[in-house]
């Protein structure tokens, strides 16, 4: 049988959506408006005597209901070397390594690894390294039992493995889902432009960093802009920030009802009081929750909607999703 996935997470002036049709909603804590820069969940290689060729990469950490799952590559590399990789967790003092692995290489390979998860939530890194200097490191990311937070961007993926596994099991992240094949692309309109010029900038910076990360850019979608753009019109009328107002819908059924089927995975960021989209998309990135969602290869199509409420105050919703 065949789930929709949802997702939620937000950010002082900002907030993000995920889990399964049948589970609770789940919300990360609130973030300041104007958080620290942090990069994307996928760690870049720090070169070492062959820069370009050789490096190592952070390329999988997830949680399922009993572990805690990583995994570590080494790619364009020829000489033999030992991997090794450590999972850590964030704590006040020195931060605390959970797991230590290796594995000896004659060139490229990877290193799979888990520990036993608990239900505390922390948040997880991971550091690998090879013998020849290449040096690697994850951004945080807040994982639990059942925590649907993390990312899969192992060679040759491309499928449903780990940011989906334990989906909707009360994680306070709202992180990608899996979700079933593509299908069509609906109510999309090809690369017909849909939106206005700010929303259309939304969905190019959006697409600008799925690209840099590795994934497809997603397609705009009439459907989907209709459900951002009503919900941001609702938060505005109102003046709060909130995935479900009083008396409205969920995410998913907003989504359903605008027309955007079949309907699989979806997920939502919304955000208040950022005055276009650059800044907006620059504040959902630096969420480790929002910026799960953007960065969700599983996901395919986008809608846009920006409304202005009192004060000239810009309520913003993003609602993504794959048939």
């Amino acid at each position: 049988m065949r789930r929709i996935v949802r997702a939620l997470a937000c950010i002082g002036g900002a907030a993000a959506m995920i889990a399964p049709m049948s589970a609770a909603q789940a919300q990360t804590p609130a973030v300041t408006p104007n958080p620290t820069p942090t990069p994307t969940p996928t760690a870049t290689a720090t070169p070492g005597t062959d820069a370009q060729a050789c490096k190592v990469a952070v390329t999988r950490l997830v949680s399922s209901r009993t572990a805690i799952r990583g995994t570590v590559e080494r790619t364009g590399c020829e000489e033999p070397t030992i991997l090794r990789a450590e999972l850590r967790f964030e704590r006040f003092g020195p931060d605390r390594v959970v797991k230590r692995a290796k594995r000896t290489l004659r060139a490229d390979g990877a290193l799979n690894f888990a520990v036993r998860c608990t239900l505390r939530t922390r948040s997880f890194y991971v550091v690998v390294t090879d013998s020849d200097g290449n040096f690697a490191k994850s951004e945080p990311i807040r994982l639990r039992c059942g925590s649907t937070t993390g990312f899969d961007n192992r060679t040759g993926a491309g499928n449903n493995n780990g940011a989906g596994n334990g989906t909707g099991n009360g994680s306070n992240n709202g992180n990608a889902g899996t979700g079933g094949s593509t299908g069509g692309s609906g109510n999309t309109g090809g690369s017909k432009a849909i939106g206005t010029a700010a929303e259309q900038e939304v969905i190019r910076l959006t697409n600008q960093h799925r690209q840099a990360a590795g994934c497809n850019p997603l397609t705009p979608d009439a459907a989907l802009r209709t459900a951002a753009l009503n919900h941001s019109k609702l938060m505005a009328q109102q003046n709060r920030m909130e995935h479900q107002l009083p008396g409205e819908p969920s995410f998913v059924e907003r989504i359903k009802a605008a027309g955007f089927s079949p309907l699989s995975s979806a997920a939502e960021n919304i955000a208040a009081g950022h005055p276009n989209a650059a800044a907006v998309v620059d504040a959902w990135m630096k969420s480790s929750g929002h910026r799960a969602n953007i960065l969700n290869c599983n996901l395919t199509h986008i809608g846009v909607g920006v409304a202005e409420g009192s004060g000239g105050k810009l309520f913003w919703t993003q609602n993504f999703a794959r048939h």
